[in-house]
C-alpha cells in the first residue's frame, strides 16, 4: 500500500514539475505600447467661434477669381482664409482667439477697400512698463475672451479696431465698466492715410453703463482705465436699435434716443454735479452741412441752437425741427435726465396775393 501511495506521489510531484515550463510558455510576456498624449480639447465656445467665423467666410459675396479683382483685396481675402486654417488646427484657446481676431481684422480692412473707404491698420503695440522674466511666470494665464460679432472685451488701458454692423454709416456704442475705477473711451481714426483722435467719446468712474453716438470716420476705440486691471466690454449696434424719445423720459448717464416726430420743443431738466449736454442731430447726418429746410416756428417759441448744455442742475429748451437723434452726454457717467416733449404747430406760409387779371377787371 505504501508503495502505491509513493508511486502515486511520485507521479503527482513529476507531473507538476513537467507541466510548469508548459505554463510559462503558453502565457508570454507582453509589452504594452506607449500611450499618446491626450488630445487638448478646446472649449465648446471656442470651437463654435470657429465654426461661425468659417460660415461666414462661405458666405461672402466675393469671387476670388472674377476678372478685375483688386490685389488689395484679394491678399485681405487670402490672409482672412489663412486666419481661419490657423483656428481650425490651434490646440489652446489663446491660439485660436489670435488667429480669428486676426482674421476679423483682414475683413473688415477687405470690406473697406471694396467700399472704397479709409482701410484701417493695426494700432501700434504698447510699450512694456519695465523689463520682465520669465522665470517664477505662471504657465496657465487668464484665458482670452471668444470673439463675438460687434463685441470687443479687454482689461485695462489698450486701443482696439471697430467691427460694425452698418460700415460708414453711424451707430450706437455701448460702453460697459465692470470696474470701480476711472475709465476713459476716446475715438481714434487710424487708417493708411490719417491718424488722429477725435476726442472723447465718454468718461466715468465705477460700474458705468453707457451708450454713445459713433460717427463712420472712426476706425478703433482707445480705453484708458487708471487700473491695469480693470474689466470692460464695447458692443456696436445699428443705429436703428436705438431707444425713442417718449413724451417723457427719464434716465441717467449717456444715452442716444431716436426721434421720428415733427417739430417740438424737448425740456431738459438736468441733476448732478457734472457737465452735461443734450444735442440734437439731423437725420441726415450732415452735420453743419445740413441743408435741410427749417420749420416755421411760431412767435415767441424759445431760440435755442442744435445743443443745450450746463453744469449741475439746470433747465433748458431744446428745439427739435424733424426726425433725428438726440445725444445725451453727462461727464463721469453721472446725473439725472428728465426730459417732457411738446409737439409744436409750424406756422403756415404767407398768403401770396394774387394780381387781378387787368383784362378782367376792365370789363
Amino acid at each position: 500500500m505504501w508503495g502505491e501511495v509513493s508511486l502515486f506521489a511520485g507521479g503527482w510531484v513529476l507531473g507538476m514539475v513537467t507541466a510548469v515550463p508548459l505554463l510559462r510558455r503558453r502565457a508570454p510576456v507582453t509589452v504594452a505600447a506607449p500611450v499618446p498624449p491626450p488630445v487638448p480639447v478646446l472649449p465648446f465656445a471656442v470651437q463654435e467661434a470657429v465654426t461661425a467665423f468659417g460660415e461666414e467666410l462661405a458666405r461672402l459675396p466675393f469671387d476670388p477669381a472674377e476678372p478685375g479683382t483688386a490685389p488689395a483685396v484679394l491678399k485681405e481675402y487670402r490672409a482672412a482664409l489663412d486666419a481661419y486654417e490657423r483656428a481650425t488646427s490651434a490646440g489652446t484657446p489663446a491660439d485660436v482667439m489670435a488667429a480669428l481676431h486676426a482674421g476679423r481684422a483682414a475683413l473688415i480692412r477687405m470690406e473697406a477697400r471694396q467700399a472704397g473707404r479709409p482701410v484701417p491698420i493695426d494700432a501700434l503695440p504698447r510699450l512694456p512698463d519695465a523689463p520682465q522674466s520669465d522665470e517664477g511666470a505662471p504657465d496657465d494665464g487668464p484665458l482670452p475672451p471668444v470673439p463675438e460679432r460687434f463685441v470687443t472685451r479687454g482689461t485695462g488701458n489698450g486701443e482696439h479696431l471697430i467691427d460694425r454692423p452698418e460700415p460708414g454709416r453711424f451707430a450706437l456704442l455701448e460702453f460697459r465698466n465692470q470696474d470701480a475705477e476711472y475709465v476713459r473711451v476716446e475715438g481714434v481714426i487710424r487708417t493708411e492715410d490719417l491718424v488722429d483722435r477725435d476726442g472723447a467719446l465718454l468718461t466715468g468712474t465705477g460700474h458705468l453703463r453707457a451708450t454713445s453716438l459713433l460717427k463712420p470716420g472712426l476706425t478703433h476705440l482707445a480705453v484708458g482705465a487708471l487700473r491695469d486691471g480693470a474689466g470692460w466690454s464695447a458692443r456696436v449696434r445699428p443705429l436703428t436699435d436705438a431707444s425713442p424719445l417718449e413724451t417723457e423720459w427719464r434716465g441717467t448717464g449717456y444715452h442716444v434716443l431716436s426721434y421720428g416726430g415733427g417739430p417740438a420743443l424737448l425740456t431738459v431738466q438736468a441733476r448732478g454735479d457734472t457737465h452735461w449736454r443734450a444735442m440734437f442731430v439731423c437725420g441726415c447726418f450732415r452735420g453743419w452741412d445740413c441743408d435741410c429746410p427749417p420749420p416755421r416756428w411760431p412767435a415767441g417759441t424759445p431760440d435755442s441752437t442744435d445743443a443745450v448744455h450746463g453744469t449741475a442742475d439746470g433747465r433748458k429748451t431744446l428745439r427739435l425741427p424733424r426726425a433725428g437723434y438726440l445725444d445725451l452726454s453727462a461727464s463721469d457717467g453721472g446725473g439725472e435726465w428728465y426730459l417732457t416733449l411738446q409737439p409744436v404747430r409750424p406756422s403756415p406760409p404767407p398768403q401770396r396775393t394774387r394780381r387781378k387779371n387787368a383784362r378782367r377787371s376792365a370789363a
